[in-house]
Formats: C-alpha cells, sequence, structure tokens
C-alpha cells in the first residue's frame, strides 16, 4: 500500500494555514485519513486548531533556505514507512487536479507524476499555467509527486539559489516522468526566483554546480545540460545588455535635457 507525505514549507502562521486548508478541500477522505503532513517553520504553532484527519508533524527551522528545510523535512520522512512525497510552498495553494496526480502514481508507483501549476502574481491576478514546458528537468517542485527512493542517494542542493529543481531533476533522469494536463497547484510568484535579477541568480548556480558537482555530472554528450548552460549565458548577456541601455538612455535623456535648456 503507498503512504504519501507532503511537506509545506510556512514562513508565518497565515502561509501556513492557507496551504493547509487547500490540502483539506483538495483530497478526498480516505487519502487524508492516511496522509502525513510535515511542516517546517522558523517556529512551531499549535495543532489543535486544525480539523485534520491527516497525521501533522512539526519541525522548528530557522534557516531562511527552502531547499534546507525540504531536505531537513526529507531526512525525517526518510526513517518512516513512506513511498511518495510531495512538497507545497509558503502560501501557495492545492487544487482538486491533485487527486489525478494521486491516481496515477497508484497505477504508476515508481514514476516521477507531475500537472500543471496556475502561476499567479501576489495580488492573486493569473499570469499563466505551466507545466515545465518540454523538459522534465524544468518541472518545479509544487508540480510533482517524487518516489520517496528518489531522496536515498541525492536531496536538494543548498548551494543553489532558484536551480536545484532543475539538478534535482536531472539528477533523477534514470526514473520515468509521467506528465498530465490538469493543474494541481496555485503558484504564486514571489522571492528571488521571479526578481529581475533571475537571470543572474541562475547564472551563478550554474557556475557553482560547474565548480562542485563531480565531473560525471557534466556530460558534454548530453544536449540538456549542454542548453542549459548556453540558456544561462545568454539570460546573463540579456540581463547586462538591458542595464547597459538603461543606463545609456537615462545618460542620452540628461544630455537632451542639458542642450535644450
Amino acid at each position: 500500500m503507498l503512504q504519501f507525505a507532503i511537506v509545506v514549507i510556512g514562513l508565518d502562521e497565515l502561509d501556513i494555514d492557507l496551504s493547509l486548508l487547500s490540502i483539506r478541500s483538495s483530497c478526498d477522505h480516505d487519502f487524508l485519513d492516511t496522509l502525513l503532513i510535515v511542516c517546517v517553520s522558523p517556529c512551531v504553532i499549535q495543532t489543535n486548531k486544525y480539523d485534520f484527519s491527516s497525521e501533522l508533524v512539526w519541525l522548528e527551522d530557522s534557516r531562511s533556505g527552502i531547499y534546507a528545510a525540504f531536505n531537513l523535512a526529507i531526512s525525517y520522512i526518510l526513517c518512516l514507512n513512506i513511498t511518495h512525497i510531495a512538497f507545497l510552498n509558503s502560501g501557495d495553494q492545492m487544487l482538486r487536479g491533485f487527486r489525478q496526480s494521486i491516481s496515477l502514481c497508484r497505477s504508476n508507483p515508481e514514476s516521477i507524476v507531475s500537472g500543471v501549476a496556475d502561476i499567479r502574481s501576489l495580488q492573486n491576478i493569473h499570469i499563466k499555467y505551466f507545466s515545465g514546458g518540454k523538459s522534465h528537468w524544468n518541472i518545479i517542485h509544487p508540480l510533482s509527486i517524487y518516489p520517496i527512493t528518489c531522496f536515498r542517494h541525492c536531496l536538494y542542493n543548498e548551494r543553489l539559489m532558484v536551480s536545484s529543481d532543475w539538478h534535482l531533476n536531472y539528477k533523477l533522469r534514470g526514473y520515468h516522468f509521467l506528465r498530465h494536463t490538469t493543474p494541481v497547484v496555485i503558484f504564486y510568484l514571489g522571492g528571488i526566483s521571479s526578481s529581475g535579477r533571475s537571470s543572474v541568480l541562475i547564472f551563478k548556480d550554474e557556475l557553482t554546480v560547474l565548480l562542485t558537482m563531480p565531473w560525471n555530472y557534466l556530460n558534454p554528450q548530453d544536449y540538456h545540460y549542454v542548453l542549459r548552460l548556453i540558456s544561462s549565458s545568454l539570460g546573463l548577456i540579456r540581463y547586462f545588455a538591458a542595464q547597459i541601455f538603461f543606463v545609456l538612455g537615462r545618460l542620452l535623456s540628461a544630455i537632451l535635457l542639458r542642450i535644450h535648456s
């Protein structure tokens, strides 16, 4: 019998409330009765206010990195009789389409199953639907349910700022990725991954990987990773080009104003 766990990362009580209530409203009672929810937060919150049939475990973690929080929860879950694990970010909300992911997991227990994210702004305005595109490596963690065996020999890379999802999926390329087209989560854009400097952060992550990962990881014959390096380099070039044109535009405007004054 499959046993599921969902890791919820919360920075404050309101974020955790939103995420937990969305889990309860999106999953059927039989699933909730056997579900383990692991909440990781800077402070442990009283659990008696939550009317949950699921088991709730709270882990206190004062570190700021989301990947470090995920790894803490994964390390805890690895000691239990859990077969599959999913993740939910601070304040993000699960949708009823998650039931389809659960159903596919039950019929394909060795596969990594993912759906679609409803990407929204912090003002709750819909921006787009995102499934990861053509490449499996682009799938983000709130979309996916992983067999726990994925994490027995590798965890999220805590040295990376915004690219740890991509590199985890790349390391798990021996697994079968099973994807469907139903929205499973509302994903709110925020933090450094959606900032204007995201191209710089991705490039820094790739440099970190080049300097720290073993050479057997960097297979030059794997076009996916070569394209990743090219894409991150082009992103950095576009970022600095935009900054240069912005500065030149400001200088030109100042010069023209001085000429006409």
